[in-house]
């Protein structure tokens, strides 16, 4: 399951835009199979870390790591979007 650049309609929330992680992350706990992937895409900053470190740690990031964990999921790797876009070449 992908979910590329989710957001809340409108002016920027991020009280709306967590929630909006958290019901996706729970939704995709229950369809999800045991060997499947979830993917989030963020924009830079809404993630909480610098994909490259994982440092800059921003607690008014959209917490997506911590509602994933509440989901049942792990992180597994960060990366930089443009190294996923790699992904989609034929």
């Amino acid at each position: 399951i992908q979910f590329n650049f989710p957001h809340w309609v409108g002016k920027s929330n991020h009280r709306y835009n967590r929630k909006l992680l958290s019901d996706f992350f729970h939704s995709a706990s229950d369809v999800l199979s045991e060997d499947g992937q979830l993917w989030v895409a963020l924009s830079q900053a809404q993630g909480g870390a610098h994909a490259e470190t994982l440092r800059g740690w921003r607690a008014n990031s959209w917490k997506a790591q911590e509602y994933a964990a509440e989901a049942g999921f792990l992180l597994e790797d960060v990366q930089s979007y443009e190294n996923v876009t790699e992904l989609y070449q034929l």
